[in-house]
Formats: structure tokens, sequence, C-alpha cells
């Protein structure tokens, strides 16, 4: 056991405790990474032509909703691992998904 002296007031390093606390703060910090990533999707739309509107106006295949968030977007293959037996399945058939537009320029006299 070593100590050393902060002001009046010696305090001693214990290093199995020390060891202990590390052991759980990364055990806490390893799963809660996991437990974050794992959401619950509600729906996919799959089958789908999904314009992303990012830097390359990519199309897509498929788009993953939980709550009210788009939580994924991509093929068909990675959007369906995503589901679990209570998402709602909706098969675009080959239609165009866009994003949703909202209007921010509102008069209040409107």
């Amino acid at each position: 056991m070593h100590s050393f002296r902060l002001g009046a007031v010696a305090m001693k390093v214990r290093p199995r405790r020390c060891f202990i606390s590390g052991l759980v703060i990364c055990l806490l910090v390893a799963t809660t990474g996991s437990w974050l990533c794992a959401q619950v999707v509600d729906r996919i739309f799959v089958n789908g032509k999904v314009v992303t509107v990012d830097a390359e106006f990519g199309i897509a295949q498929a788009v993953a909703v939980a709550g009210d968030r788009i939580v994924a977007v991509g093929s068909n293959e990675a959007i369906r691992r995503l589901a679990n037996p209570a998402t709602d399945v909706v098969d675009l058939d080959g239609a165009m998904m866009l994003p949703g537009l909202i209007d921010s320029h509102v008069h209040a006299t409107n």
C-alpha cells in the first residue's frame, strides 16, 4: 500500500480498489455503448428509391424508423437486419421516398 500527503491529510492509495473501480468503470462504458446502439425499430420501408438528399444525392433502397426519427438508411438487406418480430414492414414496391420538406419561412399573419 502506498501513501502520500495532500495538505495535512494522508491519503492511502489501495491498488486493489483502484483496479476494481477501473474495471467496473470500463465494463459500464463497454456495455452502455452496445445498449445505446440497440434501438427498437418500429417500422422499415423496403424496396424503394429513397432519395437521401446528402452531398451526393444518393439513392438508397430502404429506411428504418424508431419513434418519429429515421435511424438508418441503406440497402434492403442492411435495414431488414434491424427489424424484430414487432417491426412493421412497408414494401414500397419501387416507389420513390423523399425526406419531409418543412416551410420554415412563415409569417404570423398567414
